[in-house]
């Protein structure tokens, strides 16, 4: 008896895995590149894992037993269980895929096509994907408090929300680049940790990342972001990443 619940829990879950591993691939290649896996991405894996792959062969060993009466129909819905779990794991692993990330007045807001979808966010159109957004804002940045403040409590929405600053992060200038991080670091009082290089990590163009802030959802650390390319790489604060 034990070898047949085994068996049949097996094969519930080598067809669990068949659909998880495409599944997998698509999200950290497509949906969640590089180290935007960690805004979301692996979170939003786990979650689909344990229904699919944990849940269901559990499932399983628990109400095979051969010759039972109505085992075909309880296969059948645990499968189906399965099925509608897995495709709405899928449909809110690809609504929250990041589709902009925002260089915004206090480091880089990593925005999902779902905050872009309730809010109605216009993004400029520009490659690579997700789209590279500047918010601009006044060069004097002591007045970013003031705007800050009434875009919170009298619009109701973040700041970084504000898609008519938006421009395309492509368009802005190196030099106008370089100086929004400046103002980043000393409107957050954000300094850079000695232990990390700003330029062992660069792109075909030989341009430096710059560490700066970063928010998402999903988790809160800091990134040292590329002009052309966005993140380069991550680092997460201890307790925000899933």
């Amino acid at each position: 008896m034990l070898k047949a619940k085994l068996k049949a829990s097996l094969i519930r879950l080598v067809i669990s895995g068949l659909l998880l591993i495409p599944l997998a691939v698509v999200s950290l290649t497509h949906w969640y590149p590089n180290e935007l896996m960690w805004a979301g991405g692996i979170q939003g894996l786990k979650l689909i894992s344990l229904v699919d792959i944990v849940l269901g062969p559990i499932l399983t060993f628990i109400v095979y037993q051969r010759g039972k009466k109505g085992l075909l129909s309880d296969l059948i819905i645990i499968g189906c269980l399965q099925c509608i779990c897995f495709a709405l794991g899928s449909w809110a692993l690809y609504d929250r895929r990041p589709v902009a990330i925002v260089l915004a007045d206090d480091g880089v807001h990593i925005l999902s096509n779902h905050t872009v979808r309730q809010y109605t966010l216009k993004l400029p159109e520009s490659e690579p994907s997700p789209t590279l957004v500047f918010l601009e804002l006044p060069s004097d940045s002591s007045t970013w408090g003031t705007i800050k403040f009434s875009t919170e409590f009298a619009d109701g929405i973040p700041l970084s929300y504000r898609d008519d600053l938006y421009k395309p992060l492509t368009s802005i200038s190196d030099i106008a680049f370089k100086e929004r991080i400046d103002d980043i670091r000393n409107f957050s009082d954000y300094s850079k940790p000695s232990n990390r290089s700003e330029t062992e990590h660069k792109n075909e163009t030989q341009m430096p990342c710059f560490w700066i802030p970063m928010y998402s959802k999903d988790l809160k650390g800091e990134t040292c972001f590329n002009k052309a390319t966005g993140l380069v790489t991550l680092v997460s604060h201890p307790d925000s990443r899933p």
